[in-house]
């Protein structure tokens, strides 16, 4: 049997040693690291919000031309700013996830930027929505 003195040993098989107050991050270093997370939270928090005011009537028109009832057409665009913000929080929770999950909650949040995006143009160039009659035939 071949065997070698833990000195003589490479470093990849040699324990680690233990951590020393340098090897800790500093308090300014972890203050940064918060202010950091804090203010890309703002910045989430703005983006979803302005998001949700910019679309609630454009995506209430298209829930009312989909024949929607009008005294309910108010819930669609709350739903779908619901998904937003729980997409949202999710993109920022998983940052240190597994890729496939990131990825997967960044193309949902990428599909509801597109659809909100798609109702805004559709409002703006004022094209008649026939999606009832898609589900007539």
């Amino acid at each position: 049997m071949d065997a070698k003195s833990p000195a003589a040993a490479d470093p990849l098989s040699r324990p680690s040693p233990p951590l020393t107050a340098a090897a800790e991050p500093s308090r300014t270093v972890l203050a940064l690291r918060r202010a950091g997370i804090a203010v890309a939270g703002v910045g989430v928090a703005a983006l979803t919000a302005a998001a949700c005011v910019l679309s609630f009537e454009d995506l209430r028109a298209l829930a009312l031309a989909g024949r929607a009832p009008a005294d309910l057409a108010y819930l669609y665009p709350a739903a779908f700013d619901a998904l937003l913000v729980v997409t949202m929080i999710g993109v920022l929770l998983l940052r240190g996830g597994w890729w496939p999950v990131r990825l997967q909650a960044g193309v949902v949040l990428t599909l509801l930027f597109a659809g909100a995006a798609a109702a805004e143009v559709a409002t703006a160039i004022h094209c008649a929505f026939r999606i009832y009659e898609w589900f007539s035939l």
